[in-house]
């Protein structure tokens, strides 16, 4: 109610009091990706995100070390009411810049608090900062190893170039070998398809012999007698085909005709529901309840179809 309407209410009072705020929020984290994991409210995170600003790491903007230390030593000065404020010699300056700040600038000011503690003078050095060299050698060697993966990195690059024009100059070489003609289709050849007789498999000889006897009668127009053979003998397989085909038709078209019902299929379904109902309470005695169960049904709906099918409830036949 205070973000989104601006007014508060005392405990217990019932009178809203107006106020005139402005919330700040600083965050190490992601909120949009908490609100999506459920892990911080979204109501509140869309109240309070009206301008979102991103500030860098302090690593990120080294070169605002200087004037942040400066402003941090003025501070000091005036908080404990130092007779001159404290100055930072170049080589502090430039071992402020070469640290890892994890702590942002909350480290930056306690470092400062520290030198000024420790030092004697106005004058601020290396030694009363209080920073192990580890730093500074950890970075020189990330420097050193980030150097040396880029150049293995461009190493391994070249090698792979000088490796694919020779795989590729093979390939092209095995091509050009196996096709020496390039205007010449590469045709395979397949093994002759046996053409079946009646009698069974004629052998190449006898295939010979009848394609130069039918080509001869062809040249003549004198057609053989093996091909009146087969000519007849097609003729009669196709008339026999088309007369079966017939056949099955009109037996087909008679046994559907035979098989419909007379006067539609709704009456026929409603006798055969009759006929199963009645066996059912034949079997059961004619008792209502055990008829339904028996079809599967309830006692009502059973009274329901008896009374719609004409069914007699004293029948006995």
């Amino acid at each position: 109610r205070a973000i989104q309407e601006k007014t508060v209410r005392a405990i217990g009072d019932t009178k809203e009091v107006p106020v005139d705020i402005r919330i700040l929020s600083a965050t190490h984290k992601d909120l949009n990706q908490l609100v999506q994991g459920g892990m911080f409210r979204q109501d509140l995170y869309y109240r309070i995100n009206v301008i979102e600003l991103k500030l860098p790491t302090l690593n990120a903007r080294r070169d605002d070390i200087p004037v942040l230390a400066e402003h941090f030593l003025a501070m000091i000065a005036e908080e404990w009411q130092l007779e001159s404020q404290p100055l930072l010699t170049a080589e502090a300056h430039l071992r402020l810049q070469q640290h890892d700040f994890a702590g942002n600038v909350r480290e930056l000011r306690n470092v400062l608090e520290r030198a000024v503690t420790l030092a004697e003078t106005s004058t601020i050095d290396i030694s009363h900062l209080g920073l192990s060299d580890f730093d500074v050698n950890q970075k020189t060697d990330k420097h050193q190893k980030i150097n040396e993966n880029r150049i293995s990195d461009s190493i391994e690059k070249t090698d792979k170039n000088d490796e694919k024009p020779s795989s590729i100059k093979n390939d092209t070489t095995q091509q050009v070998t196996a096709n020496l003609h390039p205007y010449r289709t590469m045709t395979h050849h397949y093994a002759a398809v046996k053409r079946p007789s009646i009698s069974g498999v004629i052998s190449d000889s006898t295939l010979s012999e009848i394609d130069q006897r039918s080509a001869v009668s062809t040249a003549y127009g004198i057609e053989s007698t093996d091909e009146v053979t087969d000519k007849h003998q097609s003729e009669t397989v196709i008339k026999n085909d088309n007369e079966h085909n017939q056949f099955a038709i009109t037996t087909a078209s008679n046994t559907v005709s035979a098989q419909l019902p007379a006067q539609g299929l709704e009456h026929y379904l409603q006798e055969q529901e009759k006929k199963l109902i009645i066996t059912a309470l034949k079997q059961t005695g004619w008792n209502k309840t055990q008829a339904a169960e028996l079809l599967g049904t309830t006692f009502r709906s059973l009274r329901y179809r008896m009374t719609k099918l004409d069914i007699a409830e004293d029948q006995s036949e």
